[in-house]
């Protein structure tokens, strides 16, 4: 079978022009390994990112108010179809960084060792502090959130 005059410049570029050929399926080569490696990389992350949330035991629903006593927690709890209830201080505060920046910080004030929502697992280092080191600097929202009682021991 006689190729056509088309094909014949193909096949006779290709082999007049070897190392650019070869350069041309190195290059694709490379870039097909790059995104296999790159897809890999993302559907393991995410299982293992998926795997470590659902074991902090993840709150399913999360009502946020500004009125919030142990009263309020404990009819949450009577709910039917309610596993568990924790109540946790919340407040924003900005930070002046030596920069000269103002950064947001969000405070979230409970008992984190006895926490059966959101569990956290310290891996290096002490956690939490002794109770002889201030959690806070100390402030009038430090103060206002300490005296609630919420996430107290």
């Amino acid at each position: 079978m006689a190729l056509t005059p088309r094909w014949q410049k193909v096949l006779s570029d290709l082999w007049k022009n070897k190392t650019r050929t070869l350069l041309i399926v190195a290059s694709i080569a490379v870039g097909l390994l790059a995104i296999g490696v790159i897809m890999n990389l993302y559907f393991w992350l995410n299982e293992d990112m998926s795997k470590g949330f659902e074991q902090i035991n993840p709150a399913n629903i999360q009502i946020k108010t500004n009125l919030v006593d142990m009263d309020m927690v404990k009819h949450v709890q009577k709910i039917p179809g309610v596993k568990t209830v924790e109540g946790a201080r919340e407040f924003s505060m900005q930070i002046l960084t030596s920069g000269g920046n103002w950064e947001s910080l969000n405070l979230q004030y409970k008992d984190f060792a006895k926490a059966e929502i959101g569990q956290i697992v310290v891996t290096d280092g002490a956690w939490p502090l002794p109770r002889t080191r201030s959690r806070f600097p100390t402030t009038s929202s430090a103060t206002w959130v300490s005296r609630s009682g919420i996430g107290l021991p």
